[in-house]
């Protein structure tokens, strides 16, 4: 029945407008997030040990020092599993990948400078911003099927909710016992044994 209701056999076409306007009245819903794109210098805690904090000062100096682009500068890194350039990272992808505290950190650094060590569970890092862009939304292209679906679900709900209301007015609901002053009600029919 509510899949019926639902249904609206004269509903009106999707219209380009139409999609553009929900996805502005919606905005929250389809906003992506900040992203940052950088490089990153690795010191490996397990092969560095005692010394890590203080080659991590070093190679920092150095970096600031020669003026090394994040591409040159690849050759002082530890090997690191998850590669040194990393592009359109969110934060919630950065923290799945270093943790929490090191995204927070990195999201707060000023590109086009070498800045640490920021440490992870990893290690240190010395990390390099190449680009940080804000949260925003995205054209309506790049999400035109989300918006389609959350059009049409909204557009079913109303349907649906406009068609339980004209069938609560075509009929009367009436609890026995509770509307009719006349009925013993529940309570007494089973006082009498009836």
């Amino acid at each position: 029945m509510r899949l019926i209701l639902a249904e609206d056999p004269n509903e009106t076409p999707l219209a380009e407008r139409d999609l553009q306007e929900y996805l502005e009245r919606h905005r929250d819903r389809f906003e992506q997030p900040a992203e940052l794109t950088f490089s990153h210098i690795f010191l490996s805690a397990s092969t560095r040990g005692d010394h890590l904090e203080r080659d991590a000062e070093a190679v920092l100096a150095q970096l600031r020092s020669q003026a090394r682009s994040s591409e040159a500068a690849a050759e002082l890194s530890d090997p690191f599993p998850l590669g040194l350039q990393l592009r359109a990272y969110s934060e919630n992808r950065i923290v799945s990948r270093f943790g929490k505290p090191f995204a927070k950190q990195v999201f707060d650094l000023e590109p086009g400078v070498w800045s640490g060590p920021i440490a992870s569970p990893y290690g240190l890092h010395l990390v390099w911003v190449h680009e940080k862009s804000a949260p925003r939304v995205p054209q309506l292209a790049a999400v035109r099927q989300q918006v389609v679906q959350a059009v049409m679900a909204e557009r079913s709900a109303a349907q649906l909710a406009r068609g339980l209301a004209r069938l609560r007015g075509l009929y009367e609901i009436r609890v026995e016992g509770r509307d009719d002053p006349s009925s013993p009600g529940p309570a007494l029919a089973a006082r009498s044994g009836k």
